[in-house]
């Protein structure tokens, strides 16, 4: 657990906040929204959950 921690720095820098946009369904039972994760630079959304 510790070289996970050492290691956040490294990778939160590397993480951009990417946005949020509304996902319009006409016969959604909610509201539906997407986290662009895909644009991050690396092109992975993996990232997101050591960051």
């Amino acid at each position: 657990m510790e070289d996970i921690r050492r290691a956040q720095p490294a990778v939160a820098s590397a993480a951009v906040r990417t946005p949020l946009v509304r996902l319009n369904v006409w016969d959604a039972p909610a509201q539906i929204y997407l986290k662009l994760e895909n644009l991050q630079p690396i092109g992975s959304f993996k990232i997101r959950g050591a960051a």
